[in-house]
């Protein structure tokens, strides 16, 4: 298993939390998790303000944003095990960008092994992403930028909308090898071993559930398998959906199977909540604790 080429298309957001801000998105948690397992991913996203806040030597060479380009900035409530999201700031459409960097790549031969898409608000299409496979072997999105709204005009509660998915669904049936989300944002009767009712197309999904039992479908063997977390891991969960699908797609592009892969990314997120301060984790506990997870696969 040789190195892997990855591309990461990810928000960069400002969230506040206790009247405290925070650095955070897909672009930093998801770049800071392979920047542990020693890759260097090409990364599109909204702010080069990443360039300040995750060091290594080859990034500045690997960052793309809009010259105009701005954070999200999320207001975030946890209690209980629950999260209450409200838009502060948008940051504008990374489309333009994207396609123009496809165009570029293709021109240069350029491909990767997996790329990650992972938005947190609708600034990237399900269109653009189709595109992708034009310079990518493998595609991972992560849904939860593509069926969040807001509640209403006034106050911008962030709520999952249905209607989104589907769309969602339809537009990338055959486009895309993986899709990942929380299982709250899936609509109920897709979620658990129900999700085969709502997939179309050959493509593999994997419902996460915090520190619940996570849900993983085979699409080439039509069955869905249930995987659990460690357990008693405490913490704020800020980011550790990011670090899960960062250190699967890793894994995938490493060439190991989607049970293996999602054993590894299931102790990274957990690691994740555990550990306030970085490194959240090493790849040896991520090969050491992962046949925790494996042992307890069920069909």
């Amino acid at each position: 298993m040789g190195t892997a080429s990855m591309l990461v298309i990810g928000a960069l957001t400002n969230d506040i939390m206790s009247n405290k801000v925070s650095i955070g998105g897909p672009a930093y948690f998801i770049t800071y998790s392979l920047t542990y397992l020693d890759l260097m991913p090409t990364v599109i996203t909204n702010s080069y303000e990443l360039l300040n806040v995750v060091k290594h030597t080859y990034i500045n060479k690997r960052v793309y944003a809009p010259k105009d380009g701005a954070v999200f900035i999320f207001e975030i409530e946890e209690a209980e095990g629950s999260r209450e999201l409200r838009l502060v700031k948008k940051a504008p459409s990374v489309d333009p960008l994207i396609r123009d960097l496809i165009d570029k790549w293709v021109s240069s031969n350029v491909r990767f092994n997996v790329a990650i898409v992972s938005p947190v608000f609708n600034e990237v299409s399900c269109e653009v992403v189709a595109e992708l496979k034009r310079v990518a072997d493998y595609i991972v999105v992560d849904i939860q930028g593509f069926v969040r709204k807001c509640e209403n005009d006034q106050c911008c509660k962030v709520v999952v909308d249905e209607q989104r998915f589907y769309r969602l669904m339809r537009i990338l049936a055959g486009s895309v090898n993986l899709i990942r989300g929380e299982l709250l944002e899936f609509p109920k009767e897709c979620r658990g071993a129900n999700m085969r009712n709502c997939i179309s197309g050959s493509v593999d999904v994997v419902q996460t559930n915090g520190p619940g039992d996570m849900y993983v479908y085979l699409s080439e063997l039509d069955r869905v398998a249930k995987l659990r977390p460690l357990p008693g891991i405490e913490g704020s969960s800020i980011g550790a959906g990011d670090v899960f699908t960062g250190v699967l797609a890793y894994f995938i592009a490493r060439g190991f199977d989607l049970l293996s892969s999602c054993a590894r990314a299931a102790i990274a997120a957990g690691l994740k909540v555990a550990r306030a301060k970085v490194p959240w984790f090493t790849l040896p506990e991520l090969e050491m604790l992962s046949h925790k997870v494996l042992k307890h696969i069920k069909f």
